[in-house]
This record gives C-alpha cells, structure tokens and sequence, in this order.
C-alpha cells in the first residue's frame, strides 16, 4: 500500500460534490464557523460536515481496484493507513507522530496540523485557491481530500518551521 502499489484509484474529486451549481462550496456540505455539526476546518473560514470523512472512507472502500498492480501514486492508501493506526493505537495520528516521532527527537517544531500549534498567519501560503474555497490557502489546506487534510491527515506530509 505505501508503495503506491495497492491497485487503487489515483484520485478521486470528493469535493466536486460538495460544491453548488455555481462551483462554490454548498452549505449543505460546509459552514464558515466552527460548530459541532461542521467541526473539520478546510480552509481558513470554511468547515465541513461532520459525517464527510466517512462518506470519503466508504467511497474509498467501494472503488474499483485497478487491473493490475504497478506503481499509481494514490492518497487512499495513507487515508485507510491512518484510519488503521488510530483505531490500532487509540491515538489521533499527529498525537501517535507527535508521542512517538518528534518530542523523542527534541523536534518540537515539528507537527502535523500546525494550526493546532501556531496561528496561520505564521506560516507561508501555498496556494491561491480560485476554484473551490476561493481563498489563500496555508500549508494546512492544500488540496483535496489532500483538501481534507484536517479531517484525513494521513497523506499529509509533516510541516516543520525552521527558527533561525
């Protein structure tokens, strides 16, 4: 699986279907504030459904698999690997990375989701986004469901600042 080797699809546009007919995204699907019923934040103002990471997980789990196995870089794997060692160890993965990886390495500016550790404003943007959350996107919310980063981070990578 981590060797893009699982026969899984390459990708999938989960978030097309959360966007309204004019492309912006549906408030069937998303809020701009933080309640419990839309706690996963995509963007600097922009939160999802709380029950969507399960509906991607089940749309994973229902796609067809490629014919034969040879390398496709594909997300799902590390989405579904997240899935299992959290469920495996009973930590959230940046708590599993941050207790097992990074304060045993001293590495304390180190992290997975760094807006649960520094303000968004202290770090660089990534991207302009101008076809789906219309806004500056930082390093937490690059893309989709690498969109979903916040709610599956399993294929996010680590995000480290560097003090000088």
């Amino acid at each position: 699986m981590l060797l893009h080797q699982a026969r899984f699809q390459p990708w999938m546009p989960f978030y097309q279907e959360t966007l309204d007919a004019t492309k912006h995204p549906d408030s069937a699907y998303y809020r701009k504030v933080y309640s419990p019923q839309f706690p996963h934040q995509v963007a600097g103002n922009l939160y999802l459904r709380e029950d969507y990471p399960g509906i991607i997980i089940s749309k994973i789990a229902q796609s067809k698999l490629l014919p034969k196995a040879e390398y496709k870089y594909s997300d799902f794997s590390f989405i579904l690997f997240k899935e299992y060692l959290e469920a495996k160890t009973g930590k959230s993965l940046d708590r599993l990375a941050n207790d097992s990886f990074y304060k045993p390495l001293g590495a304390a500016a180190t992290t997975y989701n760094p807006l649960r550790k520094w303000d968004m404003f202290e770090m660089p943007p990534t991207e302009v986004d101008n076809y789906f959350r219309y806004q500056v996107i930082r390093v937490t919310y690059m893309i989709w469901p690498q969109q979903c980063r916040m709610v599956l981070p399993g294929m996010q990578g680590f995000f480290q600042t560097l003090w000088m």
